[in-house]
């Protein structure tokens, strides 16, 4: 078996289960506990949103000609795009996602959706806040945005933290409420960013952050 790692982060700031070196050792261990070898490790700094690559048309030339499989930690470090994951699978390139690793390419394709929504429905959330905001009369300067940004690749950063938890739960759980799942998230000892205990609300808006449904 022969796999090519593709390492992406948003911006070169990004550390914890974002940074690159999260990523590489997660993909070297996965090479290393099936043997497989390891043709090219690609790292790559531009938004999810983005489809302009270089790095990823590197590494998908290069997994095409060693015949290799392309490996991401997460999906959502290739892309945000339903578009983009589709041009992927028809590229003739098997690739694997570490956070999905039993899922086939139709499955892969419907998290790409519900990542793309999710992606656009912050999007939106934070456009129709701005425009009340401006609408009561407040600015925002660049040291609101920068701080606003930071805020929100905190929050991105922790609940990423949290998936693999989060998802065991789900998978584990038959006829799961919001409700519940803070129930069970709290009896594990899960706790919010700030150390406080998660109820329907706020298991319902981690659910949405991870892009995934009960």
């Amino acid at each position: 078996m022969k796999v090519t790692g593709y390492f992406r982060i948003s911006d070169k700031k990004q550390d914890g289960n974002y940074s690159i070196e999260a990523q590489r050792f997660e993909f070297q261990k996965f090479a290393q506990a099936n043997g497989a070898e390891i043709t090219g490790e690609f790292v790559e700094v531009e938004s999810g949103r983005r489809k302009s690559r270089p790095q990823l048309q590197a590494a998908l030339k290069l997994a095409k000609k060693t015949k290799s499989t392309l490996v991401v930690v997460r999906l959502d470090r290739l892309a945000r795009n339903v578009h983009f994951i589709s041009g992927l699978m028809e590229s003739g390139v098997e690739f694997k996602a570490l956070d999905l690793p039993q899922a086939d390419k139709f499955t892969l394709h419907i998290f790409a959706a519900l990542a793309e929504r999710a992606s656009e429905d912050t999007s939106i959330r934070t456009k129709m806040g701005m425009a009340e905001a401006r609408r009561q009369g407040k600015t925002f300067g660049q040291n609101g945005k920068v701080l606003a940004e930071k805020h929100k690749a905190q929050a991105n950063g922790y609940a990423e933290s949290l998936r693999p938890k989060v998802t065991s739960i789900i998978a584990g759980s038959r006829k799961l409420t919001y409700e519940k799942l803070a129930v069970k998230m709290n009896k594990q000892g899960i706790t919010g960013r700030n150390g406080g205990k998660f109820y329907a609300g706020s298991a319902r808006n981690l659910v949405k952050r991870l892009a995934l449904s009960l």
